[in-house]
């Protein structure tokens, strides 16, 4: 999808490869092998993204790392799209695309775009879907994204008692920001009141 939208592969990969939490830098080479482009291509738009400023090319000895620009003004907009299309977020999405759960959200610090290499998943399923159905899930989008999945699955009964309660944790993620793949904001927000 994410080809798609930029309208080129070669773009796409670049983004794929250097806008997600796990990413640091990477040369060329190692580009090319993730991303099965040749390395002129690449460079050619690599090229073009760091004139831009959306990429950092930084020389190490013989050769150029490149990195995403985390001071540019698009860089939260480009991570959250790639997540959304090709990172996590999607793998999730198409996991618990059929999950009879009403409320599927990430929470933490992947909603708060805070997420860095060693950041866990903060799952929260709010339904009839039980806790081994969630982690059976889990276990499918954990492979396929080499993170660990941290869930939180509570009945909406249950989430209604501790809300009205004032439990901490569920009113601190009732205020925090959440990444829906079911469930609407506005749903969620009415179920609390």
């Amino acid at each position: 999808m994410l080809q798609h939208l930029l309208g080129s592969q070669c773009r796409a990969e670049i983004l794929r490869n250097l806008f997600t939490p796990e990413r640091k830098n990477a040369h060329l080479r190692e580009l090319s092998r993730q991303a099965g482009l040749s390395a002129p291509v690449l460079q050619r738009e690599l090229r073009k993204l760091t004139h831009l400023g959306i990429i950092v090319a930084e020389k190490d000895g013989n050769r150029i790392n490149f990195s995403a620009n985390h001071r540019h003004l698009l860089f939260p907009v480009l991570c959250q799209l790639v997540q959304k299309t090709e990172g996590c977020i999607a793998v999730l999405q198409d996991c618990f695309s059929d999950c009879p759960a009403d409320f599927i959200f990430v929470f933490g610090s992947y909603a708060k775009d805070t997420a860095n290499a060693a950041s866990d998943i903060d799952l929260f399923v709010i339904g009839a879907c039980g806790l081994r159905e969630v982690t059976r899930r889990i276990h499918q989008a954990a492979e396929k994204i080499d993170q660990v999945i941290n869930p939180y699955v509570i009945t909406p009964h249950e989430y209604q008692e501790r809300y009205k309660n004032q439990d901490h944790f569920i009113l601190e993620v009732a205020r925090s920001p959440k990444i829906f793949l079911k469930g609407s904001p506005d749903e969620f927000k009415a179920m609390g009141s």
